[in-house]
C-alpha cells in the first residue's frame, strides 16, 4: 500500500464504482461500535468508517486497485445478537466481507479481523486488501473541519470516572513491519497474515502527523469465478512487546476457534436470561443485542492480593462514556434483573457502595441528587426480583444511613424536599429538581420493601413515616408547580425554566402521583405531543433524544395505553444502528443523523429498551402479574408465536405463550400461585371472546395461575417494525437524505 500523505475527510470515503450489497438499516449515518471483552479494561472503537481505534492508534482498511478507503457505516451483529460485527461491500466484482470480534488473551482484549474476499462474477478477478496503522491517539481529530468521531484518549482518573488507556504517540516514533507485525518502538500494533506471494509492506521511519499511515501491508489475490479467500488480522487493544510471550500467543490465534469460543461465551452469559420468541425477529434480536451491549460495557477492578477480583464497574459504553453514573447504572442494573441476569446485576450493585459518602448520601457527580433515590431503588428492586434475604440484610446498614440523610434534608428544607441542586447536566437549571424528588420517593419506598425482604418488619415500620411524609411533600409541591406551568410538571418544582428530564418520571417507576392523576395525564400528553419521528425531543424540541421518551412509554404502558407504547418501541428500534446501538442526543429532527459527541451504543438506551420489551410482555405491580400488556398487531397474524420463559417478577417466575391462528389464538401461561394473572386485551382486536376467565372492559382475568385458553377475535390496524422503518426512511428521503443500500 502506498503511504497516504493525508487521510481523506469522511465525505470523500464514498468512492465511485463500488456497489453495496443489501445492508441492514441504520438510522445513524455515522454509527460507532465497541469491541471489548466483558471484565477487561481496554477496549476498541469501530469508527463510522469501520476502522479500529484505540488510545494507541488506528487500524485502517483499504481495498481495490487503485486502493480506496474502506467505508462501511452500515454494520450488523452476527445473527442479529452475537458480538461479532459484520459488514461488506462489493467493488470491481469482488465482495469484501469483514468480521470483527474481541477475544481475551492473557488479560488483554485482542481484536480479530477476518476479511473474506469472494469473486461474484463469471470471470477471473484480483482482490486487493490493505491495512495500515496511524497514530491517532490524543484528542479527538479533525481534518478540514470534518469530525473524526473518536473518543478522548488517553485519559486516566480515579476508578469509575472517565478513563481510557492509551498514549500520545510522538511523531518521532519508529515504525516497522517485522515478523508479520506492524511494530511501533518495539510494541506490536497489529499482527498480519504470514508473508506470502502477493503481500507488500511499507513503513515510515517517522510519522509527522497523526492522520498519516505510518506502516501498512497490502495483499493481492487472483480469484477464479466464485472463488473466495480469507485474511486474518489481530490488533491488541493495548500494544504488546514484540519479543514477549504474549505476542507469540496472539500471533498464534486462530480465528475460527476464537469465533466459536465467543459464541459459546455469549450463550453462557445470556443463558440465565429471560428467553423470548417473537414474531418479529428484529425486536427479539434488539432485546438480546441490548443485553450484550450492557455486558460488554463492564470492567472488573483488580482484587487485593491473591484473592478474587475486585468490584465490577458498569460503564455506559467503552467509548466516550467509559465511566460510571449512579443514574445510568441503576437503569442498566434493573434491566439486567428484569431479564433474569441476577448474578451480573448483583456485581454491579456492589459497586454502588463506592459512591456512598460517610453521611449516607449516594452521589456520583456533584449536585446530581437523583442518584440517591436511583441507588436505593436499584438496590431494593434487586432484592425484590431475586427474593434474596441475605442480600437485603447486607444492604440494610447502607440503606439506613441513606434514609437518615434524606430525613435530615427534608427536615431542613423549607419545602420539605431534597436539596436544591445545580447539576450542570440534563435539566440545565438549578433548584428543587423534579427528578431528584421523584427518585427519592421511589428510593424510600424501595427501602421499605428491602427491610421487609430482609426480615426486619420493625425497621420497615420505622421508615413508614418518612415514606408518607416525603411522598406527601413531593406530591403537594408538584401539584403547585404544575398549576403554575399550565398543568404539566416543570423540570424544577420551585421555578420556571430548564429542560425536560426528571419531570417525566412523575408516575413511573414509583412517582408521587397516581397513574391517572390529571397532572400525570397532562404531562405525558405534552411530552408525547412534542415527540418527533416517534421519539422524544430535547432542548425545547431542537434535538432528538433516543432514550428520554422511554419513561413516557412506560407510564403509558401502566395506564393501559397500548398503541403509543407499541409505536414507541418500533420508533426506538428504528432509530438505532444496524447493531442495535442507541445514541443519546445532539441529532436534530430530520437532520444529518450524525453526532460526533454522542457515540453509540449508549448503555442507558440498551437498558431502557430491555426494560420496555420485558414490561410489554410480562410485568407485575407487586400483587398481580400482567401478561402481554402491549402486543403489536403484527404478532396476532395467523401462525405468529409470541413466547416468554424464565421471566422474573417480584412474585416469582412467569412463562407465557400466544399462538395466533385465523380468527383467534391459544394462550398458555404459568405463573406463581399468588400472582392473580390478567391479560389486557390487545388494542388491535375487536369481537374478543374467551372460553375461560372473566372479562372486565378490555382486561381478561385468567381463571387460574396456570393454564390454557382459546380466544377468538378480529384484527385491525396491523402495524410492523418494518413499516415503521420504511416510513422513517421515506420521510428522510423526501428531504434528500440517503441510506446505505438505497
Amino acid at each position: 500500500m502506498a503511504i497516504v500523505a493525508a487521510i481523506c475527510v469522511l465525505a470523500a470515503r464514498a468512492a465511485p464504482g463500488r456497489a453495496d450489497p443489501a445492508q441492514p438499516f441504520s438510522f445513524l449515518a455515522t454509527p460507532t461500535d465497541q469491541l471489548a471483552v466483558p471484565g477487561l479494561f481496554g477496549a476498541t472503537e469501530v469508527t463510522p468508517e469501520g476502522d479500529l481505534y484505540t488510545g494507541y492508534g488506528e487500524l485502517t482498511f483499504e481495498l481495490g486497485s487503485p486502493l480506496e478507503l474502506y467505508d462501511q457505516p452500515s454494520r450488523s451483529l452476527e445473527d442479529g445478537r452475537y458480538p461479532v460485527i459484520d459488514s461488506s461491500v462489493e467493488h470491481a466484482g469482488v465482495r469484501y466481507s469483514v468480521e470483527l470480534l474481541a477475544t481475551p488473551v492473557g488479560g488483554v482484549s485482542v481484536n480479530l479481523v477476518r476479511v473474506i474476499m469472494r469473486n461474484v462474477t463469471h470471470s477471473q478477478r484480483t482482490a486487493v486488501w490493505a491495512v495500515g496503522m496511524r497514530r491517532s491517539g490524543g484528542s479527538r481529530l479533525t481534518t478540514q473541519g470534518a469530525p473524526y468521531f473518536r473518543y478522548l484518549a488517553p485519559s486516566g482518573t480515579e476508578n469509575g470516572l472517565y478513563a481510557q488507556p492509551g498514549a500520545v504517540i510522538p511523531p518521532t516514533a519508529t515504525w516497522t513491519v517485522a515478523d508479520d507485525a506492524i511494530v511501533r518502538d518495539g510494541q506490536v500494533s497489529a499482527f498480519l497474515p504470514a508473508a506470502t506471494t502477493g503481500r507488500t509492506v511499507a513503513a515510515r521511519a517517522t510519522c509527522p502527523t497523526r492522520v498519516e499511515i505510518c506502516a501498512s501491508a497490502t495483499y493481492a489475490r487472483a480469484l477464479a469465478p466464485g472463488q473466495q479467500t480469507a485474511l486474518d488480522f489481530a490488533m491488541p487493544a493495548v500494544p504488546v512487546a514484540l519479543s514477549s510471550p504474549l505476542a507469540a500467543r496472539i500471533a498464534g490465534l486462530h480465528y475460527p476457534e476464537a469465533h466459536t469460543a465467543l459464541r459459546s461465551a455469549s450463550d453462557t452469559a445470556l443463558g440465565p436470561a429471560m428467553r423470548l420468541q417473537l414474531p418479529e425477529k428484529a425486536v427479539e434480536n434488539a432485546y438480546y443485542a441490548s443485553l450484550t451491549q450492557i455486558l460488554t460495557s463492564r470492567y472488573e477492578l483488580p482484587g487485593s492480593g491473591s484473592g478474587p477480583g475486585g468490584p465490577w464497574v458498569q460503564t455506559v459504553n467503552d467509548l466516550q462514556y467509559h465511566a460510571f453514573w449512579l443514574r445510568d447504572a441503576a437503569i442498566m442494573v434493573n434491566a439486567l434483573d428484569l431479564a433474569g441476569l441476577h448474578t451480573v446485576a448483583a456485581q454491579d450493585v456492589a459497586y454502588f457502595a463506592s459512591w456512598q459518602e460517610a453521611d449516607g448520601l449516594f452521589i456520583s457527580r456533584p449536585d446530581q441528587y437523583d442518584g440517591m433515590g436511583q441507588a436505593l431503588w436499584a438496590i431494593g428492586r434487586h432484592a425484590e426480583l431475586t427474593g434474596d434475604a441475605h442480600f437485603a440484610r447486607s444492604e440494610l446498614p447502607a440503606v439506613s444511613r441513606a434514609l437518615s440523610w434524606i430525613s435530615q434534608q427534608i427536615a431542613l428544607d423549607p419545602l420539605g424536599l431534597m436539596p436544591i441542586s445545580d447539576p450542570g447536566d440534563n435539566e440545565y437549571t438549578a433548584g428543587h429538581l423534579a427528578g431528584d424528588n421523584f427518585w427519592a420517593v421511589a428510593g424510600v419506598d424501595a427501602a421499605l420493601r428491602l427491610a421487609q425482604i430482609a426480615g426486619d418488619p420493625e425497621l420497615a415500620a420505622s421508615w413508614v413515616a418518612l415514606d408518607t411524609q416525603l411522598r406527601a411533600n413531593v406530591a403537594r409541591v408538584t401539584r403547585a408547580a404544575a398549576a403554575r406551568n399550565g398543568g404539566t410538571v416543570p423540570p424544577a418544582l420551585d421555578h420556571a425554566g430548564g429542560l425536560d428530564w426528571g419531570n417525566w418520571w412523575v408516575a413511573y417507576p414509583d412517582g408521587p402521583l397516581g397513574l391517572y392523576d390529571p397532572v400525570v395525564t397532562a404531562t405525558i400528553a405534552d411530552a408525547a405531543a412534542r415527540m418527533r419521528e416517534g421519539i422524544a425531543t430535547y432542548d425545547h424540541g431542537r434535538l432528538l433524544h433516543d432514550y428520554l421518551g422511554f419513561r413516557i412509554f412506560e407510564t403509558q404502558l401502566e395506564r393501559g395505553d397500548q398503541a403509543p407504547v407499541v409505536a414507541g418501541l418500533y420508533s426506538e428500534i428504528a432509530h438505532s444502528s444496524g447493531t442495535s446501538g442507541g445514541f443519546e442526543t445532539s441529532i436534530a429532527p430530520f437532520g444529518k443523523r450524525s453526532s460526533a459527541s454522542n457515540l453509540s451504543p449508549h448503555g442507558t438506551y440498551s437498558g431502557e429498551l430491555v426494560t420496555l420489551i420485558r414490561n410489554m410482555l410480562v410485568r407485575d405491580d407487586g400483587s398481580r402479574v400482567y401478561l402481554l400488556s402491549a402486543v403489536p398487531t403484527a404478532w396476532l397474524e395467523p401462525g405468529a408465536v409470541t413466547a416468554v420463559t424464565q421471566a422474573p417478577t417480584t412474585l416469582g417466575h412467569v412463562a407465557v405463550r400466544l399462538r395466533a391462528r385465523a380468527g383467534g389464538a391459544t394462550l398458555t401461561w404459568s405463573a406463581p400461585a399468588t400472582s392473580h394473572p390478567v391479560w389486557p386485551i390487545p388494542y388491535g382486536v375487536s369481537d374478543f371472546h374467551a372460553n375461560a376467565g372473566t372479562l372486565s372492559g378490555r382486561t381478561l382475568t385468567l381463571p387460574a395461575a396456570s393454564g390454557t385458553l382459546e380466544v377468538t377475535w378480529k384484527i385491525h390496524h396491523a402495524t410492523t417494525l418494518a413499516g415503521t422503518i420504511e416510513s422513517l426512511r421515506s420521510a428522510y428521503r423526501s428531504r434528500g437524505a440517503r441510506f446505505p443500500g438505497s
